[in-house]
């Protein structure tokens, strides 16, 4: 004996089963997928964050740097010390002074 009724309602209550169980894992597969790229992307957004930072204390300590650099350097300069002291008219170098 065929049971049509039965048996059709059987195989699309199956299918539909299937097609919520298919949807279940099919949603939790994206929900992980997307939570792994959502990890890597705030590891990578805090790694760049932590360059940025080192970038720009490098490129302040470079300025410093600088600063402190050209003030020796006018120090130097006005008070005619090291290679920044004046000749004599000859040409030579002046002879340093004799210490008491």
């Amino acid at each position: 004996m065929k049971d049509g009724g039965g048996a059709n309602t059987e195989c699309s209550l199956m299918r539909t089963t299937c097609a919520c169980v298919t949807y279940g894992a099919l949603r939790r597969l994206v929900s992980n997928h997307y939570q792994q790229r959502q990890e890597f992307v705030d590891l990578c957004e805090v790694e760049n964050e932590a360059e940025r930072r080192r970038l720009e204390h490098e490129a302040h300590r470079q300025r410093c740097a600088l600063r402190i650099q050209a003030w020796w350097r006018g120090c130097m300069v006005r008070h005619k010390l090291g290679s920044y002291r004046p000749e004599d008219r000859r040409g030579r170098k002046r002879q340093p002074k004799a210490k008491k």
